[in-house]
């Protein structure tokens, strides 16, 4: 009877059925031969779930976009704007500063600008990949706030100064090559309410359309 014991303790000690009664709780090890399947195990679960979650250290994600105003530059004007992509992939925030000279005969003008907008962005719902993640069709809403200052450039002084306030809707489409420069066309439809300071000239508000072109680099 002590042989027998000793032979069934030397069993049950062995790593096999270690692995075996790990692989099952219950205590009944599975028939000899059968490999233990340790996917199943809480531990492979959470390794797997890790993986998925761990972003991949191949890709790069573009957050910020840095352009200029292509069509400004043909208006004796300069623009140049700000855009921070979330990360969420349906929307993204831009800011943008502008100046522009103009003359006409004895006369000149000066125009600061400012400007904030929201750009949706309906059909990028994969992030995971980089060109519908940062460009596509877009709509965008945005506000402007410029003043000019009229001068009469004959005498070197000042005629007066406007202040105006602008809301536009857009519509573009932006191009994405080489995963970091960008070509976006835009177009769009909006309000511009001009207002004198000096209260000599009554407000009014006119419709405005126009055509953008802008350049940039994404990082």
């Amino acid at each position: 009877m002590r042989p027998l014991l000793a032979a069934l303790l030397l069993v049950l000690s062995s790593p096999g059925a270690a692995q075996a009664q790990e692989a099952d709780p219950s205590g009944h090890a599975p028939p000899a031969g059968t490999d233990v399947d340790r996917s199943a195990s809480p531990e492979a679960g959470h390794e797997r779930q890790t993986a998925a979650t761990r972003p991949d250290p191949g890709r790069v994600e573009y957050r910020h976009l840095v352009s200029i105003s292509l069509t400004g530059l043909f208006s004796a004007g300069f623009a140049a704007q700000y855009e921070w992509l979330p990360g969420h992939p349906y929307f993204s925030l831009l800011g943008g500063l502008g100046v522009r000279a103009a003359a006409g005969g004895d006369y000149g003008s000066l125009t600061l600008a400012a400007g904030a907008g929201l750009r949706l962005w309906p059909f990028n719902g994969d992030p995971e990949d980089d060109e519908r993640a940062t460009g596509g069709l877009f709509f965008e809403g945005r506000l402007d706030f410029a003043w000019t200052r009229v001068g009469y450039d004959a005498q070197d002084r000042t005629v007066g100064h406007t202040l105006a306030l602008a809301e536009r809707v857009s519509v573009g489409y932006r191009f994405v090559f080489f995963e970091r420069i960008e070509l976006t066309p835009s177009a769009g439809l909006g309000l511009r309410h001009e207002f004198d300071p000096e209260g000599r000239l009554a407000p009014w508000t006119s419709p405005v359309a126009g055509v953008n072109l802008t350049a940039g680099v994404l990082f």
